[in-house]
């Protein structure tokens, strides 16, 4: 069988990712909690919401999705119910638009993760770009997204985290996208340094 994460398929619209099932490591999750300063306790055994961001990623990689050199420019997360660690879940999603613009191609995904009971447990919708190697220096990515919190006064501030290069390291130790660890990688896509 040909490995999906080697394939490289452009997003396009309709693109459906191919059911998967997952197991959230409890290990995994300590160690990126800990490179944010989090203490794993607060979510009392289960995954942070925010943890399907990357595993969103990661479920488009299997499908032959490249997320080498994309960017994120918006995400939503939505927690219909808490997942456990160590629960095993389904992951489906698919493409929902994609679209030429001058910084490269604009895709939105949608991304399922769903119970054995198949109760849906979070969905997370991300926008990204692509941007093109063959334009570095060109700008413009469409219309700027509507913002995923409408009102960020209603938030309460819990603590903050310095974001320093290894710690950023650290954390995408797993990843393939060098466009937030590596300068070259990142000036090739178009940035003046690694972003995050």
């Amino acid at each position: 069988m040909q490995d999906a994460a080697k394939i490289n398929i452009e997003p396009r619209e309709g693109f459906e990712y191919r059911p998967d099932e997952i197991v959230i490591d409890a290990a995994e999750e300590i160690r990126l909690l800990g490179h944010c300063g989090i203490d794993p306790a607060s979510y009392h055994g289960n995954v942070d919401p925010a943890s399907f961001v990357s595993l969103s990623i990661q479920a488009g990689v299997r499908n032959g999705i490249s997320s080498n050199g994309a960017v994120n420019m918006a995400t939503s997360v939505i927690q219909h119910r808490p997942l456990k660690l160590g629960e095993k879940v389904t992951v489906t999603g698919k493409i929902t638009s994609a679209s030429r613009a001058p910084r490269g191609l604009v895709s939105t995904s949608e991304t399922f993760f769903t119970r054995d009971n198949g109760e849906r447990a979070i969905t997370v919708r991300r926008l990204s770009l692509r941007p093109n190697p063959a334009a570095p220096e060109a700008r413009g990515a469409g219309d700027r997204s509507p913002p995923v919190i409408e009102d960020a006064s209603r938030l309460k501030t819990l603590s903050e985290v310095q974001l320093t290069p290894d710690n950023v390291k650290g954390y995408q130790a797993k990843s393939s996208n060098l466009i937030h660890v590596d300068t070259d990688a990142a000036r090739r896509s178009g940035y003046r340094a690694p972003i995050i």
